[in-house]
């Protein structure tokens, strides 16, 4: 065991310990407990905390990556500016949403005394933050059990059950993280009438904004809420409900005063998400089909629920697969998380036991929530998806967690209703405790593919971009580039890219070579606009069918509304289709022709063709024409289908000949043995502003970078034109040439291009952006509100000791 990772932890946590502390009215032995079980749980998942389980479920390339990029840059001087690896370049800051930054800047700031490695700095972090979690969840429980005992009895699933196991597999406690903290806020408005902690309710809600999927916490809030309306409703009704009365809200000044002070806390914790708002709502989401993130889309890959039958994992935990000899995890299962036999055997039972108006709020929160994430994504699921844009509901397995929290909490009402002596409840904590660790034991706390750490390349400014697509490799999300340090374009159907700028979704589907090579190369000209003759991109039918498909979630099926055309391939035969296309006059122009493949299983050659001639034979309606090669010009070189059994695309342009008003094209399909080959989203397009023949290398272009938001180039122009610089345009980059400002001009509508005359030069790349900034006052609001919320908490337990002694504290 490592003495320094565990005193790092201890210093993390003493925060935490000394908040419960006083709230807790000073007890020592409160802390001890809380502490006590802290120290099982490092304990029991020792091999995760000190570093021999480093990672998880999708999180070696995909949620770790953006934490260790956001430690390295921090730790090398780097303001949080432009990430150049992946998609083109983008702001780092678009991936804000993974990020705890007020957590995560504190840890950071904590490392500088330590000096711990990237992997073993983020275990200690997941570490925390499952603990502190755990600790917010104590604080909940303590306002709204009467009893002491009660209280621990709920920390020990919470802290020591499956829970633990599960967020380790799925990154489910970004989103939900704050969850204790704002419904207990909500609830102590509730119970004692106090604005100000409606106004904590929302500052919760706007720290969790810059956090993955907000839209859940707010969920959660609106259930509670709406739940205690209708508990008053029934009240009001003549429902024979005891316990505790909304208390209406007091205005006073002091609390109107408090309120106009959370307010600038709570715009300053909410000012970075509203600016990536802006950022990124004209952006599109491959992930939702490739609409804007302010349009509704279906997608690629469909919603994860949580099915009914998967609410057996409370009670076990299940293998990943039946053969493992070993109890797996529940990473790969999105489910309710295993809190033991007990504490559900006690929730069930509260619906004889209790029917009191804080217990009726929770069960019916339960309820409402289950609606929400129950069942096909039909209904009121349906409903919120496509109502909310930005971050929305992809899917609903994160509420999950707040389902399981609430089982634990209707089970200590249960429990503090049981006319049982206090050594009796004792029993039932501790029997709760032995359950939990009998039922995690044997477990592995990391996915067991990786058992190593994990290493980041040093920076390295990119210069050269390289074509990748998660469909070729094995690995998830889009962040491996990050990794390797390796600029990529990634593919255009990529379903894990959260956004992208429409321009480079664009290029990417017209041809590879606009967004691959050097990042910076000489074009010699810019093509002007050409005239508008009918610009829009057509998609050609396959020649055999023109029927829409149905509605479906399938990829293979739905594409673009067109089915997809089967080839069933000889082996060492070729296939092609001939596609007619005469909707668009196409004489001189510049054209991009694409089209999908996709395979079961078979490696392929793939080819795109033109006809030499304008008079080539149309295609029949009855179905598509096998026509020979040597009837058609390839237009692009030959690529290869990797047999990933998923679709990918492959694109090209040229010039079309000015005497050609017509053009056909085709798509050439081969194997090496006998398989099935499927076509489909076959497009023509004209360009408007793209000469990819015109760009040309630097060979002796020397690229000077230690800080991705700086970049030097300094090259010898053979003549005049376009220093090119293949990354995505932003109104926050500015440069100079030889030390006087130029303008930036859009290149291909995406890239950024400064023009140059012949000889030496050297162009000063320069990104500013005040989200830095936003980002340090979040950082530094987020924690002032953390120290005055925990100092409410501890007023208003010193002002109210009757109810501080009747409902607990």
């Amino acid at each position: 065991m490592d003495l320094a990772k565990l005193v790092f932890l201890a210093v993390a946590l003493f925060p935490l310990l000394y908040i419960i502390y006083l709230v807790r009215g000073r007890s020592r032995s409160d802390v001890a407990v809380f502490a006590g079980l802290a120290v099982i749980w490092v304990l029991v998942y020792q091999r995760f905390v000190f570093g021999q389980e480093y990672v998880f479920h999708d999180t070696l390339w995909d949620h770790h990556a953006p934490y260790a990029i956001l430690l390295q840059w921090l730790d090398s001087g780097f303001s949080v500016g432009w990430n150049p690896f992946p998609d083109g370049g983008e702001p780092l800051y678009l991936l804000s949403n993974l990020f705890l930054w007020a957590e995560l800047l504190a840890f950071w700031l904590l490392n500088r005394l330590f000096g711990l490695p990237i992997h073993d700095l983020l275990n200690l972090y997941f570490s925390y933050i499952l603990i502190s979690f755990s600790g917010f969840c104590f604080l909940l429980f303590g306002a709204v059990f009467r009893q002491r005992i009660t209280t621990f009895y709920a920390l020990v699933p919470v802290l020591l059950g499956g829970l633990t196991i599960a967020t380790f597999g799925q990154y489910v406690l970004s989103p939900l993280y704050l969850t204790p903290l704002a419904l207990l806020s909500a609830y102590l408005f509730v119970r004692d009438g106090a604005v100000r902690y409606l106004g904590w309710t929302a500052f919760f809600v706007a720290v969790s904004a810059n956090q993955y999927l907000p839209q859940y916490l707010v969920l959660v809030l609106a259930a509670f809420f709406v739940s205690v309306g209708l508990v008053e409703l029934a009240a009001a009704l003549g429902a024979p409900l005891v316990g505790l009365r909304f208390a209406m809200p007091r205005w006073t000044r002091s609390g109107a005063l408090e309120l106009a002070l959370i307010a600038p806390l709570t715009g300053a914790a909410l000012a970075p998400a509203l600016y990536v708002h802006r950022e990124v709502h004209d952006l599109v989401s491959p992930t939702r089909g490739g609409v804007r993130i302010s349009e509704p889309g279906v997608g690629h890959q469909p919603p994860v629920i949580v099915n009914a039958d998967r609410y057996q994992y409370l009670v076990h935990i299940p293998r990943i697969r039946p053969g493992l000899a070993t109890p797996a995890n529940l990473a790969y299962h999105h489910s309710p998380f295993y809190i033991g036999w007990l504490p559900v055997l006690l929730a069930t039972g509260s619906l004889l036991l209790v029917r009191d108006r804080v217990y009726l709020t929770f069960l019916l929160t339960l309820v409402l929530i289950m609606i929400a994430a129950l069942g096909e994504p039909q209904g009121f699921w349906a409903y919120l998806r496509d109502q909310t844009h930005l971050l929305y509901f992809r899917h609903a397995y994160p509420l999950a967690l707040a389902l399981t929290v609430l089982i634990v909490l209707l089970s200590g009402l249960a429990l503090d209703s049981l006319p049982l002596p206090a050594g009796a409840k004792f029993a039932v904590a501790l029997l709760t405790l032995a359950l939990c660790l009998d039922g995690t034991q044997g477990r592995r706390h990391a996915d067991a593919r990786w058992d190593r750490p994990f290493d980041l390349a040093p920076f390295t400014y990119p210069v050269v971009r390289w074509p990748y697509s998660r469909r070729l490799a094995e690995v998830p999300i889009d962040s491996e580039p990050t990794i390797t340090k390796r600029a990529a374009a990634t593919h255009p159907d990529d379903d894990f890219v959260l956004f992208r700028s429409p321009s480079y979704q664009q290029l990417l589907r017209r041809d590879l070579r606009l967004v691959t090579g050097g990042l910076f190369v000489f074009g010699e000209r810019l093509l002007p606009p050409l005239p508008p003759l009918d610009s829009r991109s057509e998609e050609i039918a396959d020649g055999r069918s023109q029927t829409a498909a149905t509605r479906s979630r399938d990829h293979a099926r739905l594409l673009n509304g067109r089915i997809p055309v089967a080839l069933r391939l000889r082996p060492r035969a070729t296939n092609s289709l001939l596609y007619h296309a005469n909707a668009m006059d196409l004489r001189g122009r510049f054209v991009e022709y694409s089209a999908c493949v996709e395979s079961p299983s078979a490696r392929l050659g793939v080819n795109l063709l033109s006809t030499p001639e304008a008079t080539a034979e149309p295609v029949p309606a009855s179905g598509h024409v096998r026509t020979p090669v040597a009837q058609v010009q390839r237009l692009s070189t030959l690529d290869t289908y990797r047999g990933t059994g998923q679709w990918e695309c492959f694109g090209t342009n040229f010039q079309v000949g000015a005497d050609r008003p017509t053009a056909d094209f085709g798509v050439a399909v081969w194997a090496e043995h006998k398989a099935t080959a499927y076509v489909g989203r076959v497009r023509v397009g004209v360009l408007a502003d793209v000469d990819p023949d015109s760009m040309v290398p630097l060979p002796g272009a020397a690229v000077d970078s230690r800080d991705p938001s700086r970049v030097r180039v300094q090259a010898v122009f053979p003549r005049s034109g376009f220093l090119v610089r293949r990354e995505n345009f932003h109104p926050g980059w500015a440069a100079q040439l030889d030390g006087v400002p130029v303008t930036i001009t859009r290149w291909s509508s995406a890239f950024q291009a400064v023009a140059v005359s012949a000889g030496r030069h050297t162009v000063d790349f320069a990104f500013r952006s005040p989200y830095p900034v936003l980002m340090w006052l979040h950082f530094v609001a987020v924690i002032a509100g953390y120290v005055w919320f925990a100092r409410a908490l501890v007023d208003g337990v010193a002002e109210s000791p009757k109810r501080r002694e009747a409902w607990g504290a």
